[in-house]
């Protein structure tokens, strides 16, 4: 017998970030980096979300300091250079708006069983002391210490050549420091209820559990349907 496949293929915006480019936007300097953020959302037709504790320090850009971009940048790569200096995750939520949310272990973790999953691997943990930001100049700035794991900044248009760099880097480190991720890849059941950033707590066979964040995950259905994250 002949199996039926259906493949159904769905986009969010992200997708139209990706075909639309910086110089669709109408910027008027002086602008602020959540400004810029804003101005990529009013072109998609939707609205920024900062989680609470991801509401980034106020940069501001004038005229003669504008994010060094030349306009053929997708606005894709805009939000997720604007995620990356604020030390956020850009996704799209269940609203279709714009959400960026910091890492933040600070919240209950949502518990996954082991009667959840039926199979766990993880790498080695690491946790985040420091920031670089790297150009193709060699010109490398950093903030924080060597304890950990080391955040590579590369070329990033929105902090490029700017004056403030060194702050803008500490205020980041400050931020994030001390996060600790443990890649995972997990097959299991799926909870739909799940967000990007969600902090997670992994059950394992042997008593002892993964704290982690959730970063994603894929769909098969075969008869029955199977997560992967």
């Amino acid at each position: 017998n002949k199996t039926n496949v259906i493949t159904i293929t769905a986009y969010d915006l992200l997708n139209s970030a990706s075909r639309h480019t910086v110089n669709e936007l109408d910027v008027v300097p002086p602008i602020t980096l959540t400004g810029y953020a804003d101005l990529i959302a009013a072109k998609l037709g939707t609205a920024v979300l900062w989680s609470t504790s991801s509401v980034p320090d106020v940069i501001t850009y004038e005229a003669d300091n504008l994010p060094n971009l030349n306009g053929t940048e997708t606005l894709r790569k805009a939000l997720d250079a604007i995620a990356e200096i604020t030390g956020t995750i850009c996704f799209i939520g269940a609203d279709n708006k714009i959400h960026f949310k910091q890492l933040t272990t600070i919240e209950t973790p949502i518990a996954i069983s082991c009667d959840d999953y039926i199979e766990l691997s993880s790498q080695d943990s690491v946790t985040i002391s420091k920031i670089t930001s790297v150009t193709e100049l060699g010109n490398n700035i950093s903030a924080g210490t060597d304890t950990g794991f080391n955040q590579i900044i590369r070329e990033n248009p929105f902090i490029v050549n700017r004056a403030d760099i060194v702050d803008i880097l500490t205020n980041l480190c400050t931020r994030i420091s001390g996060i600790t991720i443990t890649p995972y890849n997990l097959k299991w059941r799926g909870n739909p209820a799940f967000e990007f950033g969600d902090c997670i707590s992994i059950a394992r066979k042997n008593s002892t559990s993964i704290s982690t964040f959730y970063m994603g995950e894929s769909l098969v259905y075969n008869g029955g349907l199977s997560v992967t994250s």
